[in-house]
């Protein structure tokens, strides 16, 4: 394959983690959303209605860049209550690409303190959330280690 960031995002996309993110989006309300797991680095493992762009530069996520790297590395939800007009340099203006407004990116944290996976939503218009709301996700996307519960991917 000529395209290395395909190969990326191709040898580490998982059915079932789709499947469940899928449902995940849809139960939340959010227009897009995406799992990065933990392999020899953190890879996009599902996205869903995230355009090729954003894929291409989240198939591995960097700690401390974008929302899933600054996610990964605070080991706390980041949340932009609107991507489109964001000012404060967490989200490359190349995330724009994917209509959302309003993003949550949560790390889903192990009991040993491990990031066993990243979980970004985005919804339509602007949205700040309440640390309840975040909470109540944040639970939600844990439901992702259902699959794999020891985060063995």
């Amino acid at each position: 394959m000529n395209d290395p960031i395909g190969a990326i995002v191709a040898n580490n996309a998982l059915p079932e983690v789709q499947d469940w993110l899928d449902d995940f989006v849809k139960r939340s309300g959010a227009i897009v959303g995406s799992v990065n797991l933990p392999r020899k680095q953190y890879v996009l493992a599902a996205s869903h209605r995230i355009p090729e762009s954003i894929q291409n530069a989240a198939c591995v996520l960097v700690p401390g860049k974008g929302t899933g790297g600054t996610a990964l590395q605070r080991k706390e939800p980041v949340n932009i209550s609107d991507i489109q007009t964001d000012q404060s340099g967490v989200a490359p203006a190349g995330s724009r690409a994917s209509q959302a407004s309003g993003v949550l990116t949560m790390p889903i944290i192990g009991s040993d303190g491990e990031v066993l996976a990243v979980v970004g939503i985005g919804f339509e218009g602007s949205r700040t959330f309440t640390e309840e709301e975040i909470a109540a996700l944040v639970n939600d996307a844990s439901s992702v280690l259902r699959i794999s519960p020891s985060g063995d991917w």
